[in-house]
């Protein structure tokens, strides 16, 4: 029978339970009252999709009443149906083909039926898109219709007011054209009619009734220009000569709205270069009053407005693409707005849609993230979005994380190491949340770190790898947050990863090593005082990046399983009880394995194994024997590049889960286990910039696991708390 710790004594148990915790590799949890379909972390949600996603619309596509998204995914010609749910998670649904170089997407009934149709703007071949929808999330073959050379921005209107959309198209060409194509009411369009826009690139435009005439409008945004020019319609698909309004700051986006409620039609335009949001209240004849500036954030692309806080004032949110954030501004009714509150998207956003994703009738937030390659869905809590809330790691270039009590307060802290500097310890309020980060004293930067007690005073105590000397330091803990200064000890070559248990079966921690450049990992047994001995070395694979422990037969004496990501395989070394180990056996896994740990996949109760694969986007399980063999590894399609996994049931069921991270994409990726060694769908929540590392425990309640991820590029921790019931 597996057992998640062994029979020692009563003070071993206490110490070996500790460093499970501690290592939040296999978190047992007790089924919940009712176990959820999903895993629900309070964070922002994010869906794969193709390569270089840079517009998204969103609808009810196959009218079941949950609203689904159409992105276009520049990269890859094409673009990703996602189907959407009532919780505001999104599955990949179907991939249309678009025209070359897509750009932008809209959504809206062109025949009249009833159905929900797409076009799309094809910058590379200079044409429209038109695909009629079916009403099942799929659309019939692409009609093209030809506009300027190089199409950008599309919106549709009725602009001849017969009631039959139009297709309205900016052109990036050098004189700059809009062109009108004209509905025929059956989801077919007529040939353009080109207006000059003044503009020598135009990049968005906006559509309305600027001067009161009952004829529709147009404002084009300028980028590289700096202005935006507008066009009073004629009523019949043509506009007179534009007329310029200088806002400067690379104009990338603008939208027409009623900002101060006056029932004049007002500007917000998204200012690239200067990182601000321009808002130019409207006279209601077609001319505009200067600007008013507001604070965004970096490289702002796209802004939109809706009532985001419910209180029927309009709102204005705007995707910063260098900030990697969405930057929310709250209306105050009279054209004016407050200071921005940013959210933490993927890398590169670069457009917004908004729509009630989930139950109720709040507006939410989906962001396109072109780096990344993922859209970003950010649930409404009156104004407050769904995100992990960051907390200042204290070190720089933080990359590894452990958790423990260290003050003895009953709630977990966590401390957390970086490969340029020291050390930092930050309590847990009880909450998910942390307080400020407690340096402690260290010579140089970790990059990797473990908690246990290893003096035997029932404090929990760190060790740490200096990878520059190879050297292990230990700090005994105060039991208030601080510590000692730190005792070191020889480990080995290219030391990189270190964990603790107890391999010799006396009580007293141990620490194992994994050492990088000489394929070996190296073991220092405890002398119960915080002090270890020289180290035992063993062969393992090559390059050696990562180490889990556990009794992998029921014998009561601990097992040590390496990843080798140089020769893409997992070490087992079966301990003998003596601190010794039986020559390593391999298995392979996938490319790179970067991270490994220990669950019960498929409910025989023996010990199972899975590897994240750092050099490819997938992540192996190996199912236990239950006499320290395993059997040929399952690869299954993951995170891009995931460097960190954990186990836990994230989703109280009772049954073991698998959360991975990714440092490409900065999220975390749950598998939720069904029970018989394979998983369901990824849903993926969002964490920070360039994520290394992350632990599981018990941050906010008893029994429902958190996540808290570190975040390099950042230098701060992200808390992932569970939501789950």
């Amino acid at each position: 029978m597996y057992q998640t710790v062994p029979h020692y004594s009563s003070k071993s148990r206490r110490q070996f339970q500790l460093v499970i915790r501690m290592l939040a590799v296999f978190l047992t949890l007790a089924p919940a009252a009712l176990a959820a379909q999903y895993a629900n972390f309070a964070a922002r949600r994010d869906t794969q999709v193709a390569r270089k996603p840079v517009s998204i619309a969103a609808a009810d596509l196959n009218r079941d009443g949950n609203i689904d998204m159409a992105v276009v995914n520049q990269g890859s010609n094409n673009i990703t149906i996602l189907k959407g749910n009532s919780t505001g998670f999104f599955q990949a649904a179907g991939v249309v083909t678009a025209g070359t170089t897509p750009q932008r997407v809209t959504i809206a009934d062109l025949n009249r039926d009833g159905v929900p149709d797409l076009a799309v703007t094809n910058n590379g071949s200079g044409n429209v898109s038109v695909f009629l929808g079916n009403g099942n999330l799929t659309f019939q073959p692409a009609v093209s219709y030809n506009a300027g050379s190089t199409p950008l921005a599309l919106v549709v209107a009725d602009v001849n007011n017969d009631g039959k959309l139009d297709l309205v198209v900016t052109n990036n060409q050098v004189e700059g054209t809009v062109s009108v194509l004209l509905g025929n009411g059956d989801g077919t369009f007529q040939s353009p009619i080109n207006s000059a826009s003044g503009a020598d690139n135009p990049v968005s435009i906006a559509l309305g009734d600027f001067n009161g005439d009952g004829k529709m409008d147009a404002a084009v945004a300028d980028r590289l220009a700096g202005d935006v020019f507008i066009l009073l319609g004629n009523g019949d698909g043509t506009f007179q000569p534009p007329t310029l309004l200088t806002v400067g700051g690379g104009p990338a986006s603008v939208i027409a709205a009623d900002f101060n409620g006056d029932g004049k039609l007002d500007l917000a335009v998204a200012g690239s270069f200067f990182n601000s949001v321009y808002v130019l209240l409207g006279n209601g004849d077609g001319t505009f009053q200067p600007k008013t500036s507001y604070t965004a954030d970096s490289g702002p692309l796209f802004v939109v407005a809706a009532d985001l806080n419910g209180d029927g004032k309009l709102d204005l949110a705007v995707a910063n693409n260098v900030g990697n954030d969405v930057a929310v501004l709250f209306g105050n009714g009279d054209g004016t707005f407050q200071p921005a509150t940013l959210w933490t998207t993927g890398t590169g956003p670069g457009c917004l849609a908004v729509a009630s994703f989930h139950s109720g009738s709040q507006a939410d937030l989906a962001v396109a993230n072109s780096a990344t390659s993922t859209v970003s869905v950010f649930l409404n809590q009156n104004g407050t979005f769904q995100n992990a809330p960051s907390y200042a790691a204290g070190v720089t270039g933080p990359q590894a994380v452990t958790s423990a009590d260290f003050n003895g307060d009953g709630k977990l802290d966590v401390a957390v190491t970086g490969s340029a500097s020291g050390i930092a310890v930050l309590l847990g309020n009880g909450d998910g949340s942390f307080q400020a980060p407690i340096l402690v004293p260290s010579s140089s930067g970790r990059v990797s770190l473990v908690a246990g007690d290893f003096n035997g005073d029932h404090l929990p105590d760190l060790a740490g790898i200096d990878m520059s000397s190879g050297r292990v330091a230990v700090w005994l803990g105060k039991g208030d947050g601080t510590f000692q200064n730190p005792g070191t000890y020889p480990a080995g070559s290219g030391a990189i990863f270190v964990i603790a248990a107890d391999f010799n079966n006396d009580g007293k921690l141990d620490l194992a090593v994994a050492n990088q450049a000489s394929g070996t990992v190296s073991v220092l047994l405890g002398n119960g005082d915080g002090s270890f001995q020289t180290p035992r070395m063993f062969a393992v694979g090559a390059k050696p990046v990562a180490l889990a422990s556990g009794d992998l037969r029921g014998s009561g004496t601990i097992d040590l399983m390496v990843a080798n990501s140089g020769s893409n395989n997992v070490s087992v070394l079966l301990g003998n009880g003596d601190g010794t180990f039986q020559p390593a056996v391999n298995y392979a896994v996938g490319v790179g394995p970067s991270s490994l740990a220990i669950g019960s996949f498929n409910s025989d109760t023996r010990a199972d194994l899975v590897v994240a694969n750092g050099g490819a986007q997938t992540f192996s399980i190996l199912l236990g024997n239950g006499d320290g063999t395993f059997r040929a590894a399952s690869t299954i399609g993951g995170e891009a590049a995931p460097v960190s996994v954990a186990v836990s049931d994230f989703n109280g069921d009772g049954r073991q889960d698998v959360a991975l991270l990714s440092a490409v994409q900065g999220d975390v990726d749950i598998r939720l286990g069904n029970g018989n060694g394979t998983f369901q769908p990824s849903t993926r929540f969002g964490a920070g910039t360039n994520p290394l590392s992350m632990v599981a425990g018990f941050f906010s309640r008893p029994k429902v696991a958190n996540l808290v991820v570190v975040n390099n590029a950042s230098a701060n921790i992200s808390s992932l708390v569970n939501l789950v019931e």
